[in-house]
């Protein structure tokens, strides 16, 4: 997370990601360690495949922190989503209805809860499909930030920073915190 004049700048938090990316270093090491023992060539097939994967998930873990294009940006225009690789999505702050933390299975997360942002009607109705298979038949759209993706005070920053910000450019924004 960075405060500049650009505004506020979420970027992925590189020490939970190290911690992931250490535990599945781990499982690799003990996944090789069984192709160093006796035993049967099809427990080392499995033990090469898992390695293979759990390489693969490693690597897709490290890579958002490699990059150095933030996640989010939360500035007075509003909130931009670059999560997508396809397109980033400016959501202003006049379109923004609610700002949420809310608890999730494992964790919390902050929501972001929006009126349709697209102009071109093109994309706006494909959009809208997409929206109303989503949402449950609403035509809105929605940022959900995890915070599994986040440690605790970090995320708890970003949803300050929402709320600072929105209540600021829009005091009509309806801001629900989770009291758990």
């Amino acid at each position: 997370m960075v405060k500049d004049n650009n505004g506020y700048q979420v970027f992925p938090d590189r020490v939970r990601i190290a911690i992931i990316d250490c535990a599945y270093l781990i499982i690799i090491a003990c996944l090789a360690g069984v192709l160093f023992i006796h035993t049967s060539w099809i427990w080392k097939a499995f033990a090469v495949l898992f390695i293979v994967l759990f390489g693969i998930l490693a690597y897709q873990t490290l890579a958002p922190a490699l990059s150095k294009q933030p996640l989010y940006v939360i500035d007075k225009n509003g909130v931009t989503d670059y999560t997508h690789k396809d397109e980033k999505v400016t959501v202003p702050w006049s379109q923004i209805q609610k700002i949420e933390l809310a608890p999730n299975n494992a964790s919390m997360e902050i929501g972001i809860i929006a009126m349709n942002v697209l102009t071109d009607k093109e994309k706006q109705a494909e959009a809208v499909k997409k929206n109303y298979s989503r949402n449950g038949n609403l035509a809105i759209y929605s940022i959900i930030i995890d915070g599994f993706k986040f440690r605790r005070k970090p995320f708890l920053r970003i949803y300050d920073e929402l709320q600072k910000q929105g209540l600021k450019y829009n005091p009509k924004i309806l801001v629900n915190k989770y009291r758990g």
